[in-house]
């Protein structure tokens, strides 16, 4: 209990209890002659040695916990213009683009009850286009887009998401979170 009124953690103070009980007992089984003595007196030093390491890990762990003066915050870089090309090569590998943040261009081909209120897929560009490039699901706050909205917006890459298509094969497309439409 005087260790878990000084911060210890209760693993810590449990181990330093066990040892001690196990310390005691292989007190008495060694002054009385037993054999049995040495094996408690082996794991009583064994679970000392552990409440010690356990000790010592939980110290060191509430030392090196969070300061009290914050790192300052890395403003996140600007969105920034790409090309169609430069959609294609995230499109085909949005997991090596995670975090990229970009201005895209679409057209919202599904906002329904599948999607819900929080992702729509569109066809993306990376410039205005007729003819947008490829499929993509943008997250976020995309509530006031409906079917056959065009937009342009600056987003995140969160990376590749997979879904059933109307014939029943899976699809992955690039997931991108909405930060702010334009």
């Amino acid at each position: 209990m005087l260790g878990l009124l000084l911060g210890f953690n209760p693993v810590t103070v449990t181990l330093w209890l066990v040892a001690l009980v196990v310390g005691v007992i292989a007190m008495r089984r060694v002054h009385t002659g037993r054999s049995a003595g040495q094996v408690f007196a082996v794991l009583s030093v064994v679970f000392v040695g552990v409440a010690f390491l356990g000790m010592i890990i939980g110290s060191a762990a509430t030392s090196t916990g969070t300061s009290a003066v914050a790192a300052p915050a890395v403003a996140p870089q600007p969105a920034r213009s790409i090309t169609d090309r430069e959609w294609q090569q995230i499109a085909r590998d949005p997991e090596a683009h995670r975090g990229e943040r970009i201005v895209v261009h679409g057209e919202v081909f599904q906002a329904d009850s599948m999607t819900g209120t929080e992702a729509i897929m569109a066809d993306i560009s990376g410039q205005p286009s007729e003819y947008p490039d490829s499929t993509a699901m943008v997250t976020g706050s995309v509530s006031e887009l409906v079917e056959g909205d065009k937009f342009t917006a600056e987003v995140q890459v969160a990376g590749s998401f997979d879904y059933t298509n109307l014939m029943g094969g899976t699809v992955s497309a690039p997931e991108l979170t909405l930060i702010k439409l334009r």
